[in-house]
């Protein structure tokens, strides 16, 4: 409505110059954009190599952690496989220890009973000496 009444020469410098202003800001603004998404693709870039980096070291370790649960498996197998032998020679032990603790207490129930057959027998023959004593 402002350019109505104006010559057509001057409506159409007024159209030419708002068009190059308009295309002067859609340049702008797509230079801004590119920046922008070149500066996000930069950080994006620097963010993948920091996570690939880390993605990295975390599967060594693991990979260093899977080894040390196999080493510690073994080991664990090697104390299991000591501890069943230690466990049979203890059982043993202690069968040869409850046999021997028999034998010991029939050896001693059998000398028990021949000193009470000995102390009993020279008892006998020692009350008719006492008696004549008296």
């Amino acid at each position: 409505m402002m350019l109505a009444g104006l010559r057509p020469e001057i409506v159409l410098d007024i159209c030419s110059r708002a068009l190059a202003f308009w295309t002067y800001q859609v340049y702008q603004e797509r230079l801004y954009q590119e920046y922008s998404y070149s500066k996000a693709e930069g950080h994006l870039k620097q963010v993948e190599k920091l996570y690939t980096h880390q993605i990295q070291s975390k599967d060594a370790e693991m990979v260093a952690m899977k080894g040390e649960v196999n080493s510690l498996k073994k080991i664990l197998e090697e104390y299991k496989r000591k501890y069943s032998e230690l466990s049979e020679k203890l059982m043993e032990r202690n069968r040869q220890y409850n046999k021997l603790q028999g034998m010991y207490d029939g050896l001693r129930l059998r000398n028990m009973t021949v000193a009470n057959r000995e102390a009993s027998s020279t008892g006998d023959r020692a009350q008719p000496d006492q008696f004549m004593g008296n």
